[in-house]
């Protein structure tokens, strides 16, 4: 079922649209099982697939969202659509479509090019200020930051990303505001984030082309990631994830992802997981 899926989302995306994948991991499954107060089964993401567009138009988003929703519905015993834009949790903006089967689900997140652009953003801040920043939790680590020489606090941080994530919506649905305006917006807070994180990995260290399965560690004290191998089936590497899963499965320091997708997709679709800490590493 993952594997149909990934082949029809991926043709129905433009080439230059970023597409890829992951599996979630047994540590990240606690968290939202605990966080949304639901059960195994109903959990819509296990399987994850995202697509970032390289554009921010509204319009082709929501007809992108209708093509794959269309293609899907013939593997599927239910297809629903999440519109995170009009009341976004806590500031985040997409749209999502959920595959449901008997033996799984997955999400297709759609992003445009600035949706994407701040929700690295956001998650990556919330590396530095506490995972919880990212469910409506206040920070919960007191760092000292500068935003264009102005002293700002870890709740100014979030206050003022939930402004921009207003001002890319009012670009991209009235197209009063120019979007190169709002982009330059994002910069300083992107500025600040490379003071805190080293790039520690190109495309070309993702090696081969033939190769679309990945499987890497992510280490989230140090914010650094080991690659563990590349595959061509599906099936191997979620066996080796398996095998991680069981070694690393009550430490939550760690967490095993499969990804799959053209090396500079992954890179730019999941850059978190490719970027190191400077500083210190939360809790």
């Amino acid at each position: 079922m993952l594997v149909d899926a990934l082949s029809l989302v991926r043709d129905a995306r433009s080439p230059k649209d970023a597409f890829s994948a992951r599996l979630k991991n047994a540590s990240t499954i606690r968290e939202k099982l605990v966080r949304e107060k639901t059960r195994l089964a109903r959990m819509q993401d296990i399987a994850g697939v995202r697509i970032v567009m390289f554009d921010n138009d509204r319009v082709r988003q929501d007809a992108l969202v209708e093509r794959i929703s269309t293609l899907l519905e013939p593997i599927a015993d239910l297809v629903t659509v999440k519109d995170r834009r009009a009341e976004p949790p806590h500031g985040y903006r997409a749209c999502h479509v959920l595959l449901s089967t008997k033996s799984g689900s997955v999400e297709v997140q759609i992003r445009t090019e600035l949706q994407h652009r701040w929700a690295e953003c956001f998650e990556r801040f919330a590396e530095i200020l506490g995972r919880g920043n990212r469910y409506g939790q206040p920070p919960s680590h007191v760092v000292s930051m500068e935003i264009e020489g102005a002293e700002v606090s870890p709740n100014e941080i979030v206050s003022q990303l939930k402004q921009l994530s207003d001002s890319i919506a009012e670009a991209e649905v009235t197209r009063k505001l120019d979007y190169s305006d709002v982009a330059e917006e994002l910069k300083p807070f992107e500025a600040l984030l490379k003071s805190f994180q080293r790039p520690t990995v190109l495309a070309s260290d993702l090696r081969s082309e033939l190769h679309e399965w990945r499987l890497i560690r992510y280490d989230r004290q140090e914010g650094t990631h080991e690659l563990i191998r590349e595959l061509e089936a599906e099936d191997s590497v979620v066996v080796q994830w398996l095998e991680l899963e069981r070694q690393h499965d009550l430490d939550d320091r760690y967490e095993n992802v499969v990804l799959f997708g053209r090396p500079e997709d992954i890179i730019r679709t999941h850059s978190r997981y490719f970027s190191r800490r400077a500083g210190p590493a939360p809790d």
